[in-house]
């Protein structure tokens, strides 16, 4: 990407089952951590899903090309299969998905005037949402419900859908409180929790983030007084807020 995100994430990983279209973004660090997350992934699909990974299909890049991957693929008996050199129209699939994720994306960032570090949250926002479109290829039904026909779904991927960059009122527990601090504090909203079933937002003024089954949320409008100037932000509205 070229731009470290909030979770210090500078690549991302796309991985796109061809027995069903779904996709599943990986935030890396580096590129050496896409082995041990391929080793996790081929085990949690079998774990999951008792199915079974058999043919690997990627570029030249060197986080693919290597000696562990080799060894990997000879020990599980996968296939892998890479395009070309300087051929990427080969492996034509999963670059037009993730040129398509990123310009949604780009869009989300730029429609809301959110800081570009936040990429990572709204990628994972694109794909979540490209999972429950219909699709012309799966005779105008879901990713979501195909695969839904061959496994029963965990009630964390049927999350309501909420307009990305949305305002959103989180409610503060006790003991994240004084008794004259306010009981809600306004967010926005930046995507879907992956391993717990609820939302993800993000304090702009104490740039903190927030994570629940959250319900109050205003789809049609965002946070008003926030400005960017050179990449740093400036808000013109105090952190109390009152509610009307």
């Amino acid at each position: 990407m070229g731009i470290f995100s909030t979770n210090y994430c500078n690549f991302v990983g796309l991985l796109y089952l061809s027995m069903n279209p779904n996709d599943l973004t990986l935030p890396m660090k580096t590129k050496e951590e896409v082995f041990p997350i391929f080793q996790a992934f081929h085990t949690m699909i079998q774990n999951q899903f008792s199915a079974k990974i058999r043919v690997l299909r990627s570029d030249n890049g060197g986080e693919f090309i290597n000696h562990r991957f080799k060894a990997f693929f000879q020990q599980q008996g996968l296939l892998h299969e890479n395009s070309c050199a300087q051929t990427p129209q080969q492996n034509g699939v999963v670059e037009e998905k993730n040129r398509h994720i990123l310009e949604i994306a780009h869009a989300l960032l730029h429609g809301i005037n959110v800081l570009t570090h936040h990429w990572d949250d709204a990628v994972s926002t694109v794909v979540y949402l490209l999972n429950r479109m219909p699709s012309k290829v799966l005779h105008f039904k879901t990713p979501l419900q195909v695969f839904s026909s061959h496994v029963a779904l965990p009630t964390v991927l049927l999350l309501r859908h909420r307009v990305f960059g949305c305002m959103v009122f989180v409610h503060l527990h006790k003991n994240q409180r004084s008794k004259l601090d306010p009981c809600v504090v306004k967010c926005l909203f930046q995507g879907y929790g992956l391993n717990k079933k609820g939302y993800k937002c993000f304090d702009p003024i104490c740039r903190t983030r927030h994570r629940g089954d959250l319900k109050n949320f205003h789809g049609k409008e965002q946070i008003s007084g926030i400005l960017f100037f050179d990449g740093e932000m400036s808000c013109l509205r105090s952190r109390h807020l009152v509610l009307r």
